[in-house]
Order: structure tokens, then C-alpha cells, then sequence
């Protein structure tokens, strides 16, 4: 279970870091600067993209906010949205540090910290990807990790669509990490879809599913995935189509999946890092994290903290369960 923790950390910082670089970008811009395609490693950002400043090997913020969340639970050796928020805020405040962090995030903290609670119904996907926190806190009681879910999630974000996109990453999450029986075949995982419409709030991602069960029924291509579901900012689009590398292949082919993810560039410009992120994270709950080549582990910014995180917040869990 250990290097499942581990999978979830390194997966989806290794696939934020690598899809930085190309964030935004068309596939011809792509092309043009990046010869050897697809993309297998850390690689000097493009000039276009939001990163351009980075190393290779380095995340964006969209791993920092989920990582402060980890540091606050082991810190505070539970859940405590208190002092998580005490972190954000010292973070959004010291723009020193930044890493071309989320506006919205960015807008939703500067409110807070001046009593406005009015104007979150953000529905961007870095909204979720601290998610990966509270679902391996709680991953032995799905109901918990749930509302655990939803209560990071909703400190930023309060959208029905944000919300929605909580439950169903904390619900991957959470039976990957498990091995669950529902996602051992494309028809178990096609069911647990269709199940999964009578959890969520939002008519689009219940569209959003449905697009998903086609995919899956039907065998969309990658290509076909990205036009019909999306690869954007918007988190029932990032979602979705990270859903889709999961279940199409993810469980029988693990690397070859990540690759398709953090390549997600098309005619458009796609969010890179969140659809590696949020792959990653789903293939490292469902493998562990030697389904990721070694050299791209040890070529990780901080890679060893990364580890010490997943092993400490393991042990957490576990002693909280056991009580």
C-alpha cells in the first residue's frame, strides 16, 4: 500500500512537471519545437507556454497547493481546513514562490482572507487535484474521504461542477488504491459510470459521463476523445478526459497511458499539467509508483521529499484507521 502512496505523489507531480511545458499550446506549435514526439521526459519549456520560466524538472503550482494540503495534515495529524487555509494564504501572499498558480485559487483566497465569501463558484480543475490528500488520509472509509474531498475542494471552489469533480476523483482514487473489482473490466468500469450519474449534481457532468460511457463502448480515439469531452482548464473537461486514459488502458497499459495524457495537446491548446497530474495520480493509486521509468523518479525536482510525504502520510492513515 505504501508504494501506492507513493504512486499517487510522484505520479502526478512527475506529470504536472512534464506537461507544464507545453500548456497551452497547439499540436503545431508542439511539433515545431519539440522534435522527438510524443513527449517521455522532462523538456525545456516552450517560450509559449506559462512555464517557460522552469527547469524541466520542475512542478507547477498546481502540485504546490496539493502538496501544502499533505504538510498541513501531517503537520496537524488530521484534516484541520484551519490551518490548510493559514498555508494557503502565506503561499498566495509571498509571490516570490510562484509558479503561475490558478487565478482563480489565487482571486478565491484574497477574498477569504478579507471575509468575502461571496463569488467561488469557480469550476476550474486545479479546484481538485489536493484531492489526492484527503483520499489517501481517508482511503479506507469511502464516505469520509469523501466529505473530506468536498471540503478542500469547496474552500476555493463551490461549483456544482467542482464538486461533482471532487466526488468522482476521490472515488477513482480511492478504489484504485483498493484494487477495487469494479474497475478489473471495461464492462465492470462502463457499469461503474453509469452508477456513478446518480452521485453527482450537475447536468454536465452527467453529460460529461455519458460522453465517457461512449467512448468507452464504442473505443474513441485519442483524437476523438479530446474534440467530444475536452482537454481544458475546465474540470469536467481535465476530468474527464483523464477518466478516459484511465479506463481505456490505464489498468492493462500504465506508461504507455501517461504518456497519451501528458501529451494531450491537439488543434488547440490543452492543460497539459492537470491532465498529468490527475492521470498520474490515478495510475500511481492503481499500480503503485514503479509503473514510472526510474530516471524520471530521480530526475524529479525534490523527488525524495515527495516520497517522504507519501510514506508519513501513510503511516498517518493508518494509524487513524486502526483506532
Amino acid at each position: 500500500m505504501k508504494e501506492k502512496f507513493r504512486g499517487i505523489a510522484l505520479g502526478s507531480a512527475i506529470g504536472d512537471a512534464i506537461g507544464k511545458s507545453f500548456e497551452d499550446l497547439d499540436i503545431y506549435q508542439v511539433e515545431e519545437f519539440y522534435r522527438d514526439l510524443p513527449i517521455t521526459n522532462f523538456v525545456e519549456p516552450h517560450p509559449s507556454s506559462p512555464a517557460f520560466f522552469q527547469k524541466p524538472n520542475e512542478t507547477s503550482d498546481e502540485t504546490t497547493v496539493a502538496k501544502l494540503l499533505i504538510e498541513s495534515i501531517l503537520e496537524s495529524k488530521k484534516l484541520d481546513i484551519y490551518n490548510y487555509f493559514d498555508k494557503l494564504k502565506a503561499w498566495a501572499f509571498d509571490e516570490t514562490t510562484h509558479r503561475y498558480p490558478d487565478p482563480f485559487i489565487l482571486k478565491a483566497i484574497y477574498n477569504l482572507s478579507n471575509n468575502i465569501i461571496e463569488g467561488l463558484r469557480f469550476s476550474s480543475v486545479e479546484g481538485i487535484l489536493r484531492v489526492i490528500a484527503t483520499s489517501m488520509l481517508h482511503f479506507e472509509n469511502e464516505a469520509l474521504s469523501e466529505e473530506a474531498a468536498k471540503l478542500v475542494t469547496m474552500l476555493t471552489h463551490r461549483s456544482d461542477e467542482a464538486l461533482d469533480g471532487a466526488i468522482l476523483f476521490n472515488r477513482f482514487l480511492v478504489k484504485s488504491i483498493k484494487n477495487d473489482e469494479s474497475l478489473e473490466t471495461l464492462e465492470n468500469r462502463i457499469e461503474l459510470l453509469k452508477e456513478l450519474k446518480s452521485c453527482v449534481k450537475s447536468f454536465y457532468t452527467k453529460k460529461m459521463l455519458d460522453i465517457l460511457i461512449d467512448a468507452l463502448e464504442e473505443g474513441y480515439s485519442k483524437e476523438k476523445a479530446i474534440v467530444n469531452i475536452g482537454n481544458g482548464n475546465f474540470v469536467l473537461e481535465s476530468l474527464g478526459l483523464s477518466l478516459y486514459y484511465f479506463l481505456t488502458e490505464g489498468i492493462e497499459y500504465p506508461f504507455d497511458t501517461f504518456v497519451s495524457a501528458i501529451n494531450s495537446y491537439w488543434e488547440f491548446g490543452g492543460d497539459t499539467d492537470a491532465i498529468g497530474f490527475i492521470t498520474g495520480a490515478l495510475l500511481g493509486a492503481y499500480h503503485g509508483y514503479e509503473f514510472l521509468p526510474e530516471d524520471l523518479i530521480q530526475n524529479l525536482e525534490n523527488h525524495q521529499y515527495y516520497i517522504y510525504l507519501a510514506d508519513n502520510l501513510y503511516e498517518l492513515s493508518k494509524r487513524l484507521h486502526a483506532k
